[in-house]
């Protein structure tokens, strides 16, 4: 995701950032509870469980980032499709349109280049007989 770039993705990179400070915080909390002198169980616990439902949160946020980008993927795979076939028939029809130039121009100079000889030829056997 580029956030500097497709603006529809902001709310969901920013709601990825979202969820990692809290998982970072929870486990922030977390290791100081371990590191107090009276060991807190319950506390331990139930910051265990909100990380636990944050890491959740950041799973489906991710998830949900990778199907927006599979979308936006396989809607550029079908433009890139779309495209390749356009030029294809593009690429064809120029080089149809070529060979029948071409022929006509051959024709054209070939006809430029037999006719004065034909005639040429025409007169050199009148000379001669």
């Amino acid at each position: 995701m580029v956030v500097r770039y497709f603006p529809d993705e902001i709310e969901l990179s920013l709601t990825i950032k979202s969820d990692i400070k809290k998982m970072i915080d929870l486990g922030q909390q977390l290791i100081k509870t371990v590191e107090l002198p009276k060991h807190l169980p319950e506390k331990q616990t139930a910051i265990l469980e909100e990380l636990e439902d944050s890491e959740e949160a950041f799973l489906n946020q991710i998830q949900e980032a990778l199907d927006h980008e599979q979308s936006e993927l396989k809607e550029k795979t079908a433009l890139a499709t779309k495209t390749v076939e356009k030029s294809k028939t593009i690429f064809i029809t120029l080089v149809v349109v070529l060979i029948v130039l071409c022929t006509i121009l051959g024709s054209y100079i070939y006809k430029i280049i037999v006719t004065p000889i034909q005639i040429l030829e025409k007169a050199a056997n009148q000379i001669k007989s």
